[in-house]
């Protein structure tokens, strides 16, 4: 009895045991791997990149970008030896263009200012001179000086009168001398008048043979005929004129005289003002077209627009870039190319119809068209170069601006199929036309925002402006999870979803790169196991951190429901309970004695009697 109840015993313990071996291979024991980094480079993510150019319809000519002197403001093309002159205020000399390429470098002494060509004797004159450095007019021939003529203290504007081949100066005078308008034959100065004002802008109406002076500080228009003022005519009201360039139209003989902050436009006809047009914004310049014989005026301010004028009739307007300074007719393709300002661009016109744009250096100013190749050349103030639009180029400049790195930790940028990478502050891409995607890669330990994204170039550069934070490592470390099995972590701000892709791999580490802050974090679930914490948050305060996840198995049960390990374990030990007391059952009836058989009597059957004990 004793030997039958510990075989039972023992029996007992073996199907226990195999019990608890069957609930052990429901899932493999856990272990510790060998560390897998899985790097995240931004906190918005990485994000896929792909894409290149995707050209756009309308036309963006090619433009060749010339280096010149310091703070180019005008340029004037000379017919005769199919030279472009730059006057460079900055550099106080005048570049010297041939196409594309520079011929020479003329000094002229400061702030060169205007250029003119004197279709009569061949010639380019130049007004330049500021302050202590005595006003002068330079001539030029080919590359050569060949002539000084000393006119007053601040030279500007210069025009020339085709009918007498005269040369017009103003001359808006220093601190205690009059402003005064010099009249130039050849080298020699044969006639200045005093308008006073500050003389400006001035045009040549070849149908009357008149030159209009207009003046900065008063509202009044000089009429000269060769070296006599036959009147002054008031074109504004109010103190408010600052003119820009006239325009003349030789169908109708009108003479149109923007009147800047008046904001108006003045058409004269002779001496006679024939209207005044209101604009709704401050007009710039007036430009003569050829080809359809109208007038179109560059407005600034809210509009910044072009208004076209046929006679004292709007017939039409289009839109400009920023701030339109002036505009020139091109009689090749019969266009108008409007000079944008602040946008640093330059819009083509045709009629009312903007038919494309062209990207030119930093704060363009007065252009001038070459007769010889057809390029119209524009300086641009702040980036010393001249664009020669129609020539052979490459596009516009997209640059890429950064803080937070200091010079020195290099950076780069992908923009479309090109690679640019810097250790400074900027950098600079040049691009036809398109749409094209970029991505920034930072420095090590750095974040970058915004880390890509997508740039139009269509006629007008762009900037893209960068800032690079300092990152440090967010480690979490798992236990509990076999070899190779995957896991996420999804991190995010507090009220925010998530900073970009979750960290995933099949590692023991995940990182990512933080910046200081607080972040909630996540932990996206893994069939047969729970985590723990499955969440919370972390926080970053100059110093790397770590989070470490437990990950604990769980069983699947045959419903496709997973559960706890200690409803696993109990319903293990229930089972395995149960299937020992099904063999003992069967045990123990194997061993009981058979019943006797059966006894015919004379009542029937009966039992056999028991076995003697």
């Amino acid at each position: 009895m004793e030997g039958g109840r510990a075989h039972r015993y023992e029996l007992t313990a073996q199907v226990l045991l195999l019990g608890l071996a069957l609930i052990g291979t429901s899932s493999s024991p856990a272990a510790v791997h060998a560390p897998v980094a899985t790097p995240w480079t931004d906190r918005v993510g990485s994000p896929h990149f792909e894409g290149s150019l995707v050209p756009r319809s309308a036309v963006v000519p090619g433009v060749a970008s010339i280096s010149v002197g310091i703070n180019p403001v005008s340029a004037a093309y000379d017919a005769a030896d199919g030279f472009v002159y730059v006057t460079n205020q900055g550099s106080g000399n005048v570049s010297v263009i041939q196409n594309t390429t520079i011929v020479d470098s003329i000094q002229v002494g400061t702030n060169p200012n205007f250029a003119v060509y004197d279709a009569r004797d061949g010639e380019v004159y130049v007004s330049s001179g500021f302050g202590t450095d005595l006003g002068r007019v330079s001539v030029l021939e080919g590359t050569s000086l060949v002539a000084t003529i000393r006119v007053g203290g601040h030279p500007g504007f210069l025009s020339y009168d085709g009918g007498n081949g005269f040369v017009y100066e103003s001359d808006s005078g220093t601190p205690g001398e009059d402003a005064a308008v010099n009249v130039i034959d050849g080298t020699t100065v044969v006639g200045s008048a005093t308008p006073g004002g500050g003389p400006s802008f001035s045009v040549y109406d070849a149908e009357n043979g008149y030159v209009y002076v207009t003046s900065l500080a008063s509202d009044n228009v000089t009429v000269f005929n060769g070296t006599t003022v036959v009147a002054s005519v008031a074109v504004a009201t109010g103190n408010s004129f600052s003119p820009g360039p006239l325009a003349y139209d030789p169908a109708n003989g009108y003479v149109y005289v923007p009147n800047g902050l008046s904001p108006d436009l003045t058409v004269l006809n002779g001496t006679t003002v024939v209207d005044r047009l209101p604009l709704g914004g401050e007009p710039s310049s007036a430009t003569y077209d050829g080809a359809n014989g109208e007038v179109y005026v560059t407005v600034g301010g809210a509009g910044d627009s072009v208004l076209v004028f046929n006679g004292t009739t709007e017939v039409g307007s289009a839109a400009a870039g920023s701030a339109p300074v002036d505009s020139i007719y091109d009689p090749v393709d019969g266009d108008v190319y409007v000079v944008n300002r602040a946008s640093g661009n330059v819009t083509l016109l045709n009629g009312t119809r903007v038919v494309g744009s062209a990207c030119v250096g930093e704060f363009p100013d007065y252009p001038t068209f070459d007769g010889g190749n057809g390029y119209v050349y524009v300086p641009g103030y702040d980036s010393s170069t001249v664009s020669a639009i129609g020539a052979p180029g490459s596009g516009c400049t997209v640059g890429f601006s950064q803080v937070g790195l200091a010079a020195g930790i290099p950076w780069s940028v992908r923009l479309g199929e090109e690679n640019e990478s810097s250790m400074g502050y900027t950098m600079a891409f040049t691009e036809p036309a398109g749409t094209y995607p970029y991505l920034v890669v930072p420095p090590s330990s750095y974040v970058v925002a915004p880390g890509s994204g997508t740039v139009e170039v269509n006629g007008s550069g762009l900037e893209v402006y960068l800032t690079f934070d300092r990152a440090y490592t967010a480690t979490f470390a798992e236990a509990g999870l076999p070899s190779g099995t995957g896991w996420s972590v999804t991190v995010g701000e507090p009220g925010e979803p998530s900073l970009g892709p979750p960290v995933s791999g099949t590692g023991s580490i995940l990182f990512a790169n933080l910046t200081n802050g607080t972040y909630s974090f996540e932990v996206s679930s893994v069939t047969g196991y729970a985590a723990s914490p499955y969440g919370g948050t972390l926080t970053v305060n100059g110093n790397d951190t770590t989070e470490e996840i437990s990950f604990h198995s769980t069983r699947t049960a045959a419903s496709g429901i997973s559960l706890p390990l200690e409803d696993e374990l109990l319903i293990g030990w229930i089972v395995a309970a149960g299937a020992a007391g099904t063999i003992l059952f069967a045990y123990r009836r194997r061993r009981s004695p058979a019943p006797p058989p059966a006894i015919e009597t004379s009542s029937g059957l009966a039992n056999r009697p028991p076995p003697p004990r």
